[in-house]
């Protein structure tokens, strides 16, 4: 296991669309082995077994007397801006808060590949009823403001909750909330598991101050639309296949998700299925992004295209196929991405398609060639 702590300062220049990012990394490699003598190991030691218990790693055991030959034989590097030679009272506090960067990296890591190995011994599917966690038991909580801050009442508040109250009780309910409008904003998509599917306080009328589980973020939405607009458009090109949508729910006990070393628990924004005879296809989809992804395609959120096939192997289910994509909310060059390391040759947005990378472009209603693509991967 090799650890690789970059914090060198990137600079990124994208004079516009038309052209690509141009990326410049200033850096130099501390060699910290060498001066590990000048540690606090007593200070190292409580700081670490501090970040154990934070991060939840109670079953993970390292004596104190146990540091030193650690931190001598495991592989790390770190990448600074400038040469490191500790001089000065400074210096010693800057190695020692960088060998605890490597020490905490260094024990995520471990602890997430034993967890792997556990739970691809443990895995096991089962059968999504309605009474599942996972969309069992929802209710969203909506608040209005009823006064402002010197405590008078709002003179459209009587207003908004009238039109919140009829929304609620109309009998095409929840299919009556739309994007737009006056009152409650939900996105619409038919086949999803749950309704409705309510749009996050920043797309809520004027007055609603707070929706709780959050609702769809902006790119959330867009991806939604982009989804509908392809299975209404293309759907007829898939007679024999049957598309669902969840919500994945960021939590143990309702939703699914995947431990990362660095990252900690990631749980994908989207669980696509589509059923295609007696074929099952689950693609999980997170837009996500992609400015502060250090590790570029590298990183693990992105190559669990690849890790998710070794799930796959270990259920053992020979109708169920697993697939990942991560979805960049801005456009490759805005995100600052396109100086990406990539296989010589390759241009950026094939070789982004391969690693399941696409950019999240448009508005929801548009149609979205990269929901093709993603859906032809899925059914190859």
């Amino acid at each position: 296991m090799y650890i690789r702590l970059d914090l060198a300062t990137r600079h990124y220049h994208a004079p516009g669309e038309a052209q690509a990012a141009q990326q410049q990394v200033v850096g130099r490699v501390a060699y910290l082995k060498q001066y590990l003598a000048l540690l606090n190991w007593e200070l190292l030691y409580r700081r670490w077994n501090q970040y154990r218990q934070r991060k939840g790693y109670r079953n993970l055991v390292l004596a104190s007397s146990e540091l030193p030959t650690l931190l001598a034989t495991i592989g790390y590097e770190v990448l600074l801006d400038t040469d490191f030679q500790p001089r000065t009272a400074a210096d010693l506090t800057r190695l020692q808060q960088l060998v605890e960067m490597v020490l905490h990296r260094y024990t995520d890591r471990c602890y997430a590949r034993r967890q792997r190995v556990y739970e691809g011994e443990h895995l096991q599917t089962v059968a999504l009823t309605t009474t599942h966690p996972a969309v069992s038991g929802w209710n969203y909580a909506v608040e209005l403001a009823e006064t402002n801050e010197q405590g008078e009442v709002l003179a459209d508040f009587a207003q908004l909750l009238g039109k919140v109250e009829t929304a609620l009780a109309a009998t095409n309910y929840p299919a009556n909330l739309q994007a737009t409008g006056d009152t409650l904003r939900a996105a619409l998509f038919e086949s999803h598991l749950y309704h409705p599917l309510l749009l996050d306080l920043s797309d809520q009328p004027a007055g609603i101050t707070a929706v709780r589980p959050v609702g769809l973020n902006p790119e959330e939405h867009i991806f939604v639309g982009h989804l509908r607009r392809y299975i209404q458009n293309n759907g007829h090109q898939h007679p024999d296949c049957e598309f669902y949508l969840l919500r994945n729910p960021a939590s143990r006990d309702r939703g699914v998700g995947f431990y990362f070393s660095a990252a900690g628990g990631f749980y994908p924004d989207f669980m696509l299925w589509i059923k295609q005879g007696d074929q099952q296809h689950l693609a999980f989809i997170d837009p996500h992004g992609l400015r502060n992804e250090l590790g570029g395609f590298e990183a693990e959120k992105i190559q669990l295209h690849q890790r998710i096939k070794d799930v796959e192997a270990a259920l053992a289910t020979p109708h169920l196929h697993l697939h990942s994509f991560v979805l960049s909310p801005n456009s490759f060059i805005r995100a600052g991405i396109t100086a990406w390391h990539r296989p010589a040759g390759t241009e950026f947005n094939e070789y982004a398609a391969s690693q399941h990378v696409y950019e999240l472009t448009g508005r929801a209603g548009d149609a979205a060639p990269y929901v093709e693509k993603m859906i032809e991967q899925i059914l190859v």
